[in-house]
């Protein structure tokens, strides 16, 4: 129980938040054997020329307000509408949405 005289906690930095669950992912995979995630990811094979293979998915991460985990999931091609990124969310409810590029 906090103490009412004491001031509420500061609200989450999101950055923080992302680099904390990265950091338990990479934690996570050390622990149980599988190669951490910059391991896994290959350069892109040439194709012909100077042509490298675009990425076929993107990384999206987010979180519900009051919620301190992250979610983190990929969807599919290079840019992501707001249509898509609405089918993602597991609740379902009027949001405002904030998106920014790291």
């Amino acid at each position: 129980i906090q103490d009412p005289t004491m001031p509420p906690n500061p609200a989450p930095n999101p950055l923080t938040q992302l680099e904390e669950a990265r950091r338990r992912l990479e934690e996570e995979e050390k622990r149980t054997g599988k190669p951490a995630a910059k391991q896994r990811m290959k350069a892109p094979k040439r194709l012909g020329g100077n042509f490298s293979q675009p990425c076929e998915n993107i990384v999206v991460a987010y979180y519900f307000c009051g919620e301190p985990i992250p979610y983190r999931t990929l969807v599919k091609g290079r840019v992501v509408t707001l249509g898509q990124f609405k089918e993602l969310l597991t609740k379902k409810g009027n949001y405002r949405y904030y998106f920014k590029k790291v």
